[in-house]
């Protein structure tokens, strides 16, 4: 059990570890038509206005079928040698109403002097297709926002444009309204791909609503497979994994290779007697010794690993030169001995898996 769940837990750690925008999603945004709006009328000044002003105030703001609006503009006294026009950027008052605009009045102008109001206005329906069969959610942001061309309006973040993209087609879903006057085009960008609504008579909305959805069509041939991408880079290495427990203490292992002569030392006292060994079980009647020992050229490290059918009861191992680096379990079939130089020498005792 506690290797399952340490292969579920790797599992799910790479499975979700890309970011939002590095993944290729079948999510196609679309501009489903575009409204136009244009108008015009004519008011006068309620009051004269100096030069240097930066707002004027007019008797009315009506445009016909609506009614002006930041983006729109005026012309102050049309046709004549003191004409002035002037984006409108704020309208406030009930009526007269104060038209604000950002850069100074170059003329004076007398009360009752003509103004034009125009207005021409872009309204576009934006859409998208999704070809998966599940969902996703694309967060607004910088992988889906509105952004305009010229930029002379800031991106929007937030045009009511959707987060959850369910699969299929879907029409009409939001729109945006932008003033011809400030910019020409407005893109959603939806991640990688983005969909550009302009004044093109083309995509204009016709008057009847959208029909039905059409039946699905019948699925096309399979592409030809793309070429392998790049090698991604290497993940970080994970954490240590926890100890095991510790083994049984091990048969005395078989001599190793007699060393080269020294000159005797001088002799030890006599040490108590140990305690006598506990018998072992009975299984051990038939276990078996695999030995691995590399050589001293070789790598400092040797594994020895019981034949299939066996499992791993305990293990020992030696240096020919230096010290033992570790001495420990691998597997339930495997024992590793590393050691800081030399030869090593590795053997596992394995037993009879039981039936």
């Amino acid at each position: 059990m506690r290797y399952l769940i340490l292969s579920l837990f790797i599992f799910c750690l790479f499975a979700f570890a890309a970011p939002e925008s590095s993944f290729a999603q079948p999510l196609f945004p679309s501009v489903d038509c575009v409204v136009p709006f244009n108008a015009a009328n004519t008011v006068s000044l309620s009051q004269a206005a100096t030069a240097g002003d930066t707002a004027i105030d007019l008797s009315s703001i009506s445009l016909g079928d609506g009614l002006l609006t930041a983006g729109d503009r005026v012309v102050i006294d049309p046709g004549s040698p003191v004409e002035e026009i002037r984006l409108v950027m704020a309208i406030s008052g009930a009526g007269p109403f104060t038209i604000s605009f950002s850069g100074g009045l170059s003329n004076a102008h007398t009360a009752s002097e003509p103004v034009r109001l125009e207005a021409r206005r872009l309204t576009a329906h934006f859409g998208f297709l999704f070809t998966d069969v599940n969902f996703i959610v694309v967060s607004r942001g910088a992988n889906n926002q509105i952004v305009f061309d010229p930029p002379t309006i800031p991106p929007l973040i937030d045009a009511g444009q959707p987060t959850f993209f369910g699969s299929g087609l879907s029409q009409r879903v939001f729109s945006v309204t932008f003033s011809l006057f400030v910019t020409q085009r407005a893109s959603w960008i939806l991640i990688a791909r983005q969909a550009t609504a302009g004044d093109v008579p083309a995509t204009y909305c016709s008057s009847g609503l959208p029909g039905p959805q059409g039946e699905r069509g019948p699925e096309g041939p399979q592409g030809l497979q793309g070429p392998v991408g790049p090698v991604g880079p290497q993940g970080s290495q994970g954490a240590q994994g926890v100890p095991g427990p510790q083994g049984e203490r091990g048969l005395t292992g078989l001599p190793g290779p007699q060393g080269p002569p020294s000159q005797p030392g001088p002799q030890g006292l006599q040490g108590p007697q140990g305690p006598q060994g506990i018998a072992g079980a009975s299984a051990l009647l038939d276990s078996i010794i695999v030995e691995v020992t590399t050589p001293i050229s070789g790598s400092a490290t040797a594994v020895a690993e019981c034949p299939v059918g066996f499992l791993l009861l305990t293990g020992g191992g030696e240096c020919s030169r230096g010290s033992i680096l570790s001495n420990v379990p691998l597997t339930r079939t495997k024992w590793q001995t590393r050691c800081s130089s030399g030869g090593v020498t590795a053997r596992a005792i394995c037993v009879p898996a039981p039936r």
